[in-house]
């Protein structure tokens, strides 16, 4: 053979390792969420810039332990060549035995020398572990300790990044979660309202079968705080992810402050740097602190220096009231605090648009309040903001305008007062309301009531209405359509039936309605009926438009 013995095992031995630590490298990558890598997107990394400085860090983490035992494993199996790892340790320790008539003591020193080595491999690789795992490096700061490392931090960078620090250590730093009375100017960009931002034109995506939409077209301008709200899977996601570019569009066009970000020569990074965006899951870099979070993407990308990185994030995380966690990781954070810090990591880039993704639907109640109230104030100091939400309360108060997103278009659009109170679309009325639609037609005396009732009290147990409302509903068939309607008037017509619960104030709005002459059954109807019907209605209307007689009433 043209190759020696000590050249083929380091051939195999290399083969075997390569194959295990490439599917261990594989397997890590893999464990990495998603959203890390979309994150980093949205902040404006390129791919490889990206999985460098994001991804590749946490999938260390799941690498190296499982690689610390495939590398020592190798290690011992070296020893089968005799001369790797540790020089003519096995063929030594084999003369000793054939001289002395002795097995034990070398076999012992060998295994000895072999666990020695293993060891330090160990204990070299542990470090290494350690310096990419915050779990392993990180101990628990007290009040003065936190106070303390961001002197020290500071002091490590610049001067700058010490006067920084200086102001945040000097506050009480035990429990600083309550939010500053107003937010600084400095972290919102010039105000120019009124002038043109975004502009989207028959926007549309298309996954195959699914087409969440359609035909999207509005105008952003500078100032403009815009819910966009809609029931779900009607493409509201969707339509955030397009405008930052997270989904490539199927058809349209997005025009960025004057530029169409569709077009193949676009710079989508240095868009995304003007173009923020807020997860509903946070998606916080574990691996970082939380100032080393909000400091990655200003050094990596807008080429800041380290002390001028820490100062404004000092600054932003004050201004927050999360200055004190600087120094903590994400998974010791509430998630009120992780969405906090994601909102300050976009504002750190100085973006002219924020996209906020359902920002408080991962949240416990508890702790909607206190994100809500960073992004309000955030409305009140101009910040031109898009805001996916289902907080109907917070959209109405927050908003300049309202986007109300169905059949995978802007179905309407309008000031708050507008969409809230007076909505032009009937879609629009029922989902602002929360509306629960039961509707069934009577068409004579012989009508099956029975089925009727059952399909009632089947409706009261899905919407989970009181048993009382649903009572009252049931009476109103049997003592309205049945006893006045049919028996006592006499209608002949088609008697459609329609009842709307609304979740917003728990009440039921009844509608029924027939053709023909003008017949009043308040006034004409079963005199015990209709005093049954007004003691158990708090509003009882009748209304008769172009031959349609119409009976209104509000149960609660």
């Amino acid at each position: 053979s043209p190759f020696s013995a000590f050249w083929v095992c380091v051939f195999g031995f290399s083969l075997d390792f390569a194959a295990y630590t490439s599917e261990n490298f594989r397997s890590g990558i893999s464990a990495v969420p998603r959203g890390q890598a979309l994150a980093a997107k949205a902040l404006g990394f390129t791919p490889v810039r990206g999985f460098v400085k994001v991804v590749l860090p946490q999938a260390v983490i799941h690498i190296l332990p499982v690689y610390i035992g495939q590398f020592i494993s190798m290690v011992k199996l070296t020893s089968v060549a005799g001369y790797i790892s540790v020089q003519d340790l096995t063929r030594e320790a084999d003369i000793i035995r054939s001289r002395t008539y002795e097995a034990f003591f070398p076999l012992i020193a060998t295994a000895l020398i072999y666990f020695l080595l293993a060891m330090l491999l160990t204990s070299w690789l542990k470090v290494l572990q350690k310096k990419f795992d915050p779990k392993l490096r990180r101990v628990p700061l007290s009040a003065d300790q936190a106070s303390g490392r961001l002197l020290r931090f500071a002091r490590g960078i610049t001067g700058a990044g010490k006067a920084a620090a200086d102001v945040s250590a000097q506050k009480n730093v035990t429990n600083n979660d309550q939010l500053p009375d107003a937010l600084d100017g400095e972290a919102t960009p010039e105000k120019r309202e009124g002038e043109k931002l975004l502009e989207v034109a028959h926007l549309g995506k298309d996954f195959g079968k699914v087409k969440p939409l359609s035909d999207v077209n509005c105008v952003v301008k500078r100032g403009d705080v815009i819910s966009i709200i809609g029931p779900s899977g009607t493409g509201k996601s969707t339509f955030l992810n397009l405008l930052n570019r997270l989904e490539e569009p199927s058809c349209g066009e997005i025009i960025f402050r004057g530029e169409t970000t569709t077009k193949k020569d676009y710079d989508l990074n240095r868009m995304r740097r003007s173009m923020g965006m807020v997860f509903q899951s946070f998606n916080l870099f574990p691996h970082l602190s939380t100032v080393e979070n909000v400091m990655l993407a200003q050094v990596e990308l807008l080429k800041k220096s380290r002390s001028e990185a820490f100062k404004r994030s000092m600054e932003l995380l004050e201004m927050v009231g999360l200055s004190d966690r600087a120094f903590q990781y994400p998974d010791s954070l509430s998630g009120g605090q992780q969405q906090r810090v994601a909102i300050v990591r976009t504002l750190a880039m100085e973006p002219e648009l924020i996209l906020f993704d359902e920002p408080t639907s991962a949240l416990d109640p508890t702790m909607v309040g206190e994100v809500l109230t960073v992004i309000r104030r955030l409305a009140n100091e101009g910040m031109t903001m898009l805001i996916v939400t289902h907080e109907m309360k917070f959209a109405r108060d927050v908003s300049s305008r309202v986007f109300y997103m169905d059949e995978g278009v802007i179905y309407e659009e309008g000031a708050p007062k507008q969409i809230f109170d007076q909505p032009e679309k009937e879609k629009t009325r029922r989902f602002i309301r929360q509306l629960k639609l039961y509707q069934n037609s009577i068409t004579s005396e012989h009508f099956d009531f029975m089925t009727m009732n059952t399909e009632i009290m089947q409706f009261g147990e899905r919407n989970m209405l009181e048993r009382s409302l649903v009572d009252k509903l049931i009476r109103w068939v049997e003592e309205f359509c049945l006893q006045t309607l049919l028996l006592k008037l006499g209608i002949a017509s088609l008697i459609e039936f329609q009842a709307e619960y609304a979740e917003t104030d728990q009440s039921l709005l009844l509608r029924i309605s027939w053709a023909g002459e003008r017949i009043d059954p308040i006034q004409q109807g079963d005199e015990l009926s209709i005093r049954i019907l007004k003691h158990s209605a708090r509003q009882m209307d009748y209304q008769y438009t172009d031959g349609k007689n119409m009976v209104t009433a509000v149960l609660d």
